[in-house]
This record gives structure tokens, sequence and C-alpha cells, in this order.
């Protein structure tokens, strides 16, 4: 990598939440290398479907809400602690 390139990675540890309607939400994390401090994010991905025309969007019932909160703070504990590591 040369000075100045950002590197983007996707930390391997990903969960999936499947709605009843059918959708696929994919939470992960997201590492920025190459910047001046590493960067960390929590990301949610709500993959697009045919049917979607330019709009995507979900609906979740109430398990499926817990459930998605649960990975995403699962996730963003995940990044709080690398982000504490790698700042000592």
């Amino acid at each position: 990598m040369m000075p100045g390139d950002r590197a983007v990675r996707q930390v391997a540890s990903r969960s999936v939440v499947r709605t009843s309607c059918g959708r696929e939400l994919m939470v992960g994390r997201l590492r920025l290398d190459g910047l001046p401090h590493r960067t960390l994010r929590v990301t949610l991905d709500i993959g697009c479907q045919p049917y979607d025309h330019g709009e995507v969007w979900t609906s979740l019932t109430a398990a499926e809400a817990r459930q998605l909160a649960g990975h995403l703070l699962a996730q963003a504990a995940a990044v709080e602690r690398e982000s504490a590591e790698t700042s000592r």
C-alpha cells in the first residue's frame, strides 16, 4: 500500500438476520486503514431486491428487531474493544 492509499477491509465476523418477508440484513464491521487514525465502523447491509425500484427498506417483527439490535450491539462492542487495543 502506498502512502496516502486507503485500504478498506470488511472484518470477517458478520451476522445475518433473515426477516419473515424475505430480507437478509447483514451486520458486520468495517476497518479503514491508511487514514491518520484507524477507523472502525459497524455496518448494516440491507440487501437490495429486484422489486425495490431504487428504495431499500425493511419492516421487522418485534423478535426480528430484538435480534438485529443484539447483533448491532455485539458488533459495536467489538469495535470498541478493537479501538481500545489499537490506542494503547
